[in-house]
């Protein structure tokens, strides 16, 4: 037996999902055709009426005069079943993925290096390890990160 909430998510979900998408010009968007997923920033702005999507091939050379217009790409709005639109990408989670991983490691490091010397504590060193890594491993899974849109 189904009850009531269950159904009314079940029948909300498909209503939400074909919502007109509209979004500004330069806007990175994710399109889902019977052929598969097509990437790019589009070149005009889109709303609601629009019968055809205008867009940049992305990633790729930017579709400017300096760039050339190859790139440059159209697709009937009939011909797509879904558009997700970017919401910024995964610098954050890169980051603290890569902080995490980096105190680990530098917190290791640190009390191995602190039983070395007795000059000072094994819990200074593993202080001390787990945030100077941790730190720099958090700058580098940021940059990685930045690299993936979030959808």
């Amino acid at each position: 037996m189904i009850r009531i909430p269950t159904l009314v998510l079940l029948l909300a979900a498909p209503l939400a999902a074909q919502a007109p998408v509209t979004a500004d010009s330069g806007t990175l968007i994710r399109m889902h055709t019977p052929a598969g997923p097509v990437l790019g920033r589009l070149t005009a702005g889109l709303t609601a009426t629009d019968t055809v999507v205008r867009f940049c091939a992305y990633p790729g050379p930017p579709c400017d005069r300096q760039g050339g217009l190859a790139g440059l790409r159209t697709l009937s709005r009939d011909a797509i079943s879904r558009i997700e639109l970017s919401r910024g990408n995964q610098g954050q989670r890169g980051a603290v993925f890569g902080g995490v991983i980096g105190a680990l490691i530098g917190g290791g490091l640190g009390s191995f290096a602190a039983t070395m010397c007795s000059c000072r504590s094994q819990t200074t060193g593993v202080i001390t390890g787990g945030v100077a890594v941790g730190l720099v491993f958090a700058g580098i899974g940021g940059m990685l990160g930045s690299g993936f849109p979030r959808w």
